[in-house]
């Protein structure tokens, strides 16, 4: 009976000394998904493929990103690297505080997105990608982990849908944009759609207007009539049906967050319009004039050289927001 004992004991420790040997080696501390595949896309003269990695902590330590390696056709030689201030660019967590964060230190149980953004000759777009995740714990820096996975495959089949400039004439330049990778407005912008996370600003821009000395605007920079941008001229992108029509949202003070607007998550983007693009795609515009709306919802239809709507500029920046969510 005592020699039972014993081994039991034995057997115990043995196993309490592996577990927490495994919690530090163990490569299934992270996982990493991918949901859509991508749609290559010409940009200048390159082939250009966007989408996103999540990486999600199972473990039981905070663990701290260090880079994350994206392979093509050839496993052993990465093809890009993100790692350092690239990395942290690209990355954002869900649901964190702006003005305090470390996007790359993911908590027990949360989840962090890397924001991809690759470009190839015509003619060596791969078939798929891959990814390997380095990392050490916070309570164990010393010790680094690396993980593979997240494969995804290139969309090949379907073609990337040609759009024009939403504004007209001038000078425009965009802001909080994609940037090879860079996570631009998608910080927390993620609503589950069965089941699945979407970042439904991840391609959003902002739209500014200039004039030829680079100016933005002239006059009392919180007045929206001081913005070069103020009721100019908003285009249809493309040949599209308009779905949905906000315009009873009231002009306020521009670069003034008003609270009680923001409250209320319809009314992020003030006066918008939303047009029906055909193969279950859209496009939104936001910060619109007030009253300047003049299409209708399921009843206009717009040809890609017609003029839509004005622009209203609200909230945070005077500004057309455009996003194909």
């Amino acid at each position: 009976m005592k020699r039972i004992f014993v081994l039991l004991i034995l057997l115990i420790s043995g196993l309490n000394c592996t577990f927490s040997q495994n919690k530090w080696d163990d490569t299934r501390e992270i996982v990493l998904d991918t949901y859509e595949q991508p749609i290559p896309f010409k940009m200048v003269e390159k082939i250009c493929v966007a989408y996103e990695l999540h990486i999600t902590n199972f473990g039981l330590d905070s663990l701290f990103i260090k880079s994350i390696k994206v392979f093509t056709d050839d496993p052993e030689v990465p093809f890009k690297t993100y790692s350092g201030e690239h990395l942290n660019k690209s990355i954002s967590r869900i649901k964190v505080p702006t003005s305090t964060r470390n996007d790359t230190v993911i908590h027990i149980g949360q989840r962090a997105i890397l924001h991809a953004m690759l470009s190839f000759a015509t003619n060596r777009v791969p078939k798929k990608l891959s990814h390997q995740v380095e990392y050490s714990f916070v309570n164990n820096k010393q010790k680094t982990t690396n993980t593979k996975g997240g494969t995804i495959y290139i969309n090949r089949k379907d073609k990337a849908l040609v759009i024009s400039s939403p504004v007209g004439e001038g000078i425009w330049r965009n802001g909080n944009a994609v940037e090879d990778g860079y996570r631009g407005h998608r910080n927390g912008a993620i609503r589950p759609v069965d089941g699945i996370p979407y970042q439904k600003q991840r391609y959003a821009i902002d739209f500014i207007r200039y004039n030829e000395k680079g100016e933005a605007y002239q006059g009392k920079m919180t007045d929206n009539r001081s913005w070069f941008g103020y009721d100019s001229d908003v285009l249809a992108i493309a040949d599209a049906r308009v779905a949905e029509v906000l315009d009873n949202v009231l002009e306020c003070q521009a670069l003034i967050p008003d609270e009680e607007r923001l409250a209320k998550i319809i009314n992020l983007s003030g006066n918008y319009i939303i047009l029906s693009l055909g193969n279950s795609m859209f496009a939104s515009y936001g910060h619109l004039k007030p009253g300047s709306i003049l299409v209708k919802k399921k009843v206009t239809k717009l040809r890609r050289d017609s003029q839509s709507q004005s622009l209203e500029t609200r909230v945070i920046r005077p500004l057309l927001i455009f996003n194909l969510p």
